[in-house]
């Protein structure tokens, strides 16, 4: 299971992506209009659960229950939560493990929400929502397991969303004219940027924008590392990690202009021997389908995050003939790396057949992305030691001060490249950004417009507002069409979005992993100056502030002193995703050493019977348990279950 002190923050996140929801019957009911409003995805069902009206997924274990009822003044959302529980289950003992109240959104006077202590091997989430509008509390239960609502969580905001007071008016900002960025604005955001810096500890960033044709913002901040770095300008090279996803399906795009690919090409076409668990599933599996977040293929990040030394594209390839859809084409968003890479391969490999994948691949974005669009710096791998003029990656630690990391960690993403490889900088980003914004005319005879217009089709919903294209969200944020990205690795952030109807681009890249609240409020700063509109985005700020030092805090409080019987963990294991795990003492302290990377180990407090055991060291920090199962140690990645055998 992951338990990074980030996972309460994390979860809120995706609930809220869309607002919360509520209902019930009987006396603590809410009435059926209010019901008739929720929008039910196919294969979920509406029932009555006890005193309560509930909907449940498919799976059978995600449940939302409903309440809605007036707040009193002596009203205690702790006690109400907990006593709704106890109508639901009287044997309900959870003990509240979280409480947070971050700054409300989209018309709501409050919201609050507490995550329950379950135990890590039981592998779910009870958790209480609730938002205040009018001096009415709407409140709303949920429980799941953790594989459930990681695959079934775009689904579940869809039914939020869909239930809310007719009061509720949201920001339209689509008649807004946008100010000029060079002036006031300028200053302002100047401003914001040197003041988050310090109050988030990012050790550097640099920070790109085109308004009407024009660049009117360039500028690096911080130094490339915090150890004899160079300051950062707009010439500096991050990785840029999953931002990496509309620059292969760029690659597409210009390869089905050119007549070379089809988008309804079998992925296995042009990608020999590739298969899937399932021999139907290979065989549906298209080009379109590989970046569409539609086909139901889970994330399985681990698997090319722990063994990463020697490991070629093409091995990484054969690894999916043991994976398979974890829900129906078409019936959520699920987000697979793994299959965005087939796709990209086999694409390269239409262009430029006689080579090993990952020299296709560099070939293609070569001769169809980076020349075209004169991205002269940006490269697909950036092989340790770098380029010049490269950040190098760091993350946070336990005192949320940034530190270095293995760059070695991060050439996780080279068997998997066209998810998440390319190292770019602000010149060269900018130029695509410009690309999308012109629709194709920036470049000369370069794409036709409908071909590039393709990969912003809304696809696969992911809430009300939000959809994903191909490699691209599409999203309607207070009336402002916004096409994005963002990336994540190990060490670097990245976030590139672009609001065509305003003629306005933005490309941020940050040499620090997770930082995306600051990436999130580089954008919401920007559009709150530019159209005068409150996006909270610096009350934000300080709730993320707050939480991870409380987060910090209750993970330490967690942590047992000492291990005891800590021989009966020293050993080798061994994984059949995950490869080997060598547990050792030194100088009193346990460490696990996974060959690509070693961390401290420390126990933590777990509700229930089972040893847990977390991984302490960055980028890590606690992020993973390793669950004592007998003699095994199982690390619960939601939709799959890793063990390591005691060899």
């Amino acid at each position: 299971m992951k338990n990074s002190f980030f996972l309460v923050l994390a979860i809120f996140a995706i609930l809220l992506t869309a607002p919360i929801v509520s209902c019930s019957t009987g006396k603590i009911s809410a009435n059926s209009s209010d019901l008739e409003k929720i929008k039910i995805p196919e294969g979920w069902t509406k029932q009555p659960d006890n005193q309560f009206e509930s909907i449940t997924a498919p799976d059978g274990d995600l449940k939302i229950y409903f309440h809605k009822l007036k707040i009193s003044k002596d009203f205690d959302f702790s006690k109400n939560s907990n006593d709704l529980w106890k109508i639901i289950n009287p044997s309900f003992s959870y003990k509240e493990k979280r409480k947070v109240s971050p700054p409300s959104t989209d018309g709501w006077d409050k919201i609050t929400q507490i995550i329950y202590d379950t135990p890590s091997e039981e592998s779910k989430i009870v958790l209480s929502l609730l938002r205040e509008k009018d001096g009415v509390a709407y409140i709303n239960l949920v429980t799941s397991s953790l594989s459930t609502i990681s695959k079934r969580g775009p689904q579940m905001s869809t039914i939020l969303d869909s239930w809310k007071p007719e009061s509720i008016k949201k920001d339209d900002l689509s008649s807004v004219k946008a100010k000029d960025f060079i002036g006031e604005v300028e200053k302002n955001f100047d401003s914001f940027l040197v003041r988050t810096k310090k109050d988030l500890n990012i050790p550097g960033f640099a920070i790109g924008i085109i308004q009407d044709g024009k660049i009117v913002y360039k500028r690096g901040f911080g130094q490339t590392s915090i150890k004899n770095g160079t300051t950062i300008n707009s010439d500096t090279l991050f990785m840029i990690g999953s931002t990496t996803k509309p620059l292969t399906t760029l690659m597409m795009s210009k390869l089905v202009n050119d007549g070379k690919l089809k988008w309804e090409d079998p992925i296995s076409r042009y990608l020999q021997n590739w298969e899937l668990k399932d021999e139907k599933d290979s065989q549906n599996m298209l080009i379109k389908h590989s970046a569409c977040g539609c086909t139901g293929m889970p994330r399985r990040d681990l698997d090319f995050i722990f063994q990463i030394e020697g490991i070629t594209a093409e091995q990484r390839m054969r690894e999916m003939k043991e994976m398979s859809p974890t829900t129906k084409p078409g019936e959520t968003f699920q987000y697979s790396n793994y299959l965005v890479a087939a796709g990209g391969f086999s694409a390269a490999k239409s262009y430029y057949e006689n080579h090993s994948l990952l020299n296709a691949y560099e070939k293609a974005m070569s001769d169809l992305v980076f020349k075209p669009l004169n991205m002269k710096r940006t490269l697909v791998i950036n092989q340790y030691p770098y380029e010049k003029n490269s950040a190098l990656p760091h993350s946070y630690n336990l005192s949320l001060e940034p530190e270095l990391i293995s760059t070695k960690l991060e050439e996780f993403a080279n068997s998997v490249a066209p998810a998440g490889s390319i190292w770019s900088n602000i010149d060269d980003m900018l130029n695509y950004v410009q690309l999308e914004l012109t629709k194709g005319q920036s470049v000369q005879n370069y794409i036709d417009e409908a071909n590039l217009l393709k990969r912003r089709e809304k696809g696969i919903k992911i809430t009300d507002e939000m959809s994903y294209g191909l490699g691209l969200f599409v999203e309607n944020y207070k009336g402002l069409n916004i096409v994005h990205h963002g990336g994540n690795t190990l060490g670097f952030t990245s976030s590139m979005f672009f609001i065509p109807e305003k003629n306005i681009g933005v490309v941020a890249l940050i040499n620090l992993g997770s930082a995306n609240t600051f990436r999130s409020s580089i954008r919401k700063k920007l559009i709150e100056l530019l159209f005068n509109t409150d996006t909270k985005a610096e009350e934000g700020i300080s709730f993320y502030i707050k939480e991870s030092n409380k987060s910090i805090k209750k993970l330490q409080d967690k942590i047992k002193p000492q291990i005891k019987n800590r021989e009966i963990l020293i050993g080798n294991y061994l994984s059949k995703e995950l490869g080997q795990l060598k547990i050792y003492s030194n100088k009193d302290k346990l460490y696990a050493d996974f060959g690509e990377f070693t961390s401290l180990i420390k126990e933590k407090k777990n509700a229930g019977k089972k040893r847990v055991f977390l991984l302490m060291s960055s980028p890590w920090m606690g992020s993973f348990e390793l669950i004592k199962d007998g003699t095994n140690l199982v690390i619960d990645d939601d939709q799959k279950k890793y063990i390591f055998k005691k060899i």
